[in-house]
């Protein structure tokens, strides 16, 4: 069954403008009517995930809250808010990672995709670790951010779901590198996450946004 059309302009209003300028880009404070070149410290559900990260992350990735992000998980959570979505994800620890999950439920995160052109990665939290996940796959230019879109039930508790949602984050950056003979390279991580129906029966909608940013030496 595919997702409501009212499901889609959500997604495509919110989403596809304003995602791909979304890591960091927020001012944070939810004054969405104002911007700032003012770094923004990581707050909420970001200083969550980065405080768990392992020192390899830490050591090529900072952190920033992004208020783009925040709203676009926000607006993603209502969009699918229905019980045609909560009802086909109600087994979604056992949901197969790497974007390959079941039923409706691969039809609402494809509709999220094309929302954000085709830059949304899907995972699945099973258990709260990532031994799941086999097969990772990150590469960023220079002012990409890429978003990864994580469910997760609630029968799971907020140590496992971090954790999970961590691991992913680390195995995603293992590879990354910010030497280069010719330029400085940067990441940079957002995360949110919204509950999509009742914290006894619902389901997480997580995000992380990473970004890269590369400046030539002088």
């Amino acid at each position: 069954m595919k997702l409501k059309k009212i499901a889609s302009l959500a997604l495509a209003g919110i989403m596809a403008v304003s995602m791909l300028t979304a890591c960091g880009e927020g001012t944070g404070n939810g004054n969405s009517g104002s911007s700032s070149s003012e770094p923004t410290a990581p707050t909420g559900y970001t200083a969550t995930i980065y405080s768990l990260l392992n020192s390899k992350s830490k050591s090529v990735m900072s952190s920033e809250a992004s208020n783009i992000l925040s709203l676009a998980v926000d607006a993603s959570a209502k969009a699918l808010d229905n019980d045609t979505f909560k009802e086909s994800n109600k087994n979604l620890s056992a949901v197969d990672v790497q974007g390959h999950v079941s039923g409706n439920s691969e039809t609402a995160v494809s509709e999220m995709g094309r929302n954000v052109d085709g830059k949304w990665s899907v995972y699945g939290i099973k258990s709260g670790e990532d031994d799941d996940i086999t097969d990772y796959s990150l590469t960023l230019n220079d002012g990409d951010t890429k978003v990864f879109v994580m469910l997760a039930p609630t029968s799971l508790n907020d140590t496992q779901i971090n954790s999970g949602v961590a691991g992913i984050v680390n195995g995603l950056v293992e590879d990354l590198d910010t030497n280069n003979k010719t330029s400085t390279v940067s990441y940079k991580m957002s995360a949110d996450r919204e509950l999509i129906g009742s914290s006894n029966a619902g389901i997480y909608l997580i995000a992380v946004a990473i970004s890269m940013n590369e400046t030539a030496k002088a």
